[in-house]
């Protein structure tokens, strides 16, 4: 019956593919949750030779696709969510591809995981190393203030019944060094490291510390970190219609201002590029979006101020609108346009560089627009 279930479930991953309605990276997982509570449990520690979660509020999918890419070049059996799909429906969905092989193959286990559902991730399975990068207000609807997430992953790895090596930020902006302090399990292992603010390096210096955690940093893995591309979505290039797209998800305040301050070079070339912001309020983008009022006025102020058009879109397009008004970008460069495929083709128009901002479920339209696909 087991057997079945699993096949059920891979199935339906192999049927949404076909289909092209989607990758099949949450809704087999889900499935599959429903009917067998307890299949984590039993199959992350069945398949795990190693394994690392990796959370926070930014830079999960990225340092996730850094560790698991260099690893497999390096010849390593590895399970990872490539998707970004970070709660437990999609690491369960992420597990099935390995469970319908004859011999079922022990591999390393990159798992992104979604603030909220560390906890419970952790009451399933605690991997070798866990890696706290960042934590910013995000999603209020859902995890509430800052303090309440600590207090959850502080009670987690208290719970923890075997050795875990916790790699954190040690800089006080990133919102996680409280851990240390807090935890009092004496099976926690603390790593700090020091975060720099370039994003690609800081992402490539946390990415090397999980290795070197997982007893996995070799020279050809160390290598092979340098030649690995940004996830979808993040910092992605996709030519559209003559016109080169930059995908930039930013569906924080610190993410957000974190690329706006590394994009500030591109400023100085006045006009040679249009910026897009979106804001839609989906349940991947979490329902409240007060979040836009937090963003630094100064670096986005500077950005839109250099750009050709200001084109703002998405299901909370006006909230975009009243933002570039109270941050005092000039009204002539704004364009409101709510549909987002027609205020893409629009900024393919301009013929001009075009960087775009978006929230997750933005991001994930946008890429089918611009690649003409069914599939993000």
């Amino acid at each position: 019956m087991e057997s079945l279930i699993i096949k059920g479930a891979y199935i339906l991953t192999l049927l949404l593919r076909f289909l092209k309605l989607g990758h099949g990276s949450t809704l087999p997982g889900r499935t599959l949750l429903k009917i067998y509570p307890h299949f984590l449990n039993k199959y992350l520690p069945l398949l795990s030779n190693k394994s690392v979660y990796i959370t926070g509020t930014n830079g999960k999918t990225t340092i996730s696709r850094l560790v698991s890419t260099s690893l497999e070049q390096a010849g390593f059996p590895i399970i990872s969510n490539y998707f970004g799909a970070n709660l437990p429906s999609g690491v369960a969905s992420c597990l099935l591809p390995s469970l319908i092989k004859p011999k079922l193959v022990k591999s390393v286990l990159v798992l992104e995981i979604d603030e909220g559902a560390f906890p419970f991730l952790l009451g399933c399975f605690v991997p070798d190393v866990v890696c706290f990068l960042n934590l910013s207000r995000d999603q209020l609807d859902r995890y509430g203030e800052i303090d309440i997430t600590i207090g959850k992953w502080v009670q987690a790895l208290n719970r923890v019944p075997r050795e875990v090596r916790v790699i954190y930020s040690n800089n006080k902006q990133d919102g996680v060094f409280p851990l240390k302090n807090l935890v009092t399990n004496k099976l926690v292992d603390f790593i700090p490291v020091s975060a720099v603010s370039e994003i690609w390096e800081n992402n490539q210096i946390f990415a090397s510390n999980i290795l070197k955690s997982l007893e996995l940093l070799t020279v050809k893995t160390q290598k092979n970190l340098a030649s690995v591309t940004p996830a979808f979505g993040r910092g992605e290039i996709i030519n559209f219609q003559e016109t080169e797209f930059k995908l930039i998800l930013a569906k924080n305040p610190a993410s957000f201002t974190k690329n706006l301050i590394s994009l500030e070079k591109i400023s100085q070339d006045k006009a040679s590029y249009t910026v897009a912001l979106i804001l839609n309020d989906n349940i991947p983008d979490g329902r409240d979006v007060s979040w836009i009022y937090d963003i630094e006025k100064e670096p986005l102020l500077k950005l839109c101020d250099g750009a050709n058009k200001v084109v703002v879109s998405g299901k909370r397009c006006l909230d975009l609108a009243l933002l570039c008004k109270i941050y005092e970008i000039p009204k002539e460069k704004v364009v409101i346009i709510s549909d987002i495929s027609k205020a893409l083709d629009t900024v393919a128009s301009y013929k001009r560089k075009a960087l775009v901002f978006t929230t997750y479920s933005a991001m994930l339209f946008s890429r089918k627009h611009l690649k003409g696909s069914k599939m993000p």
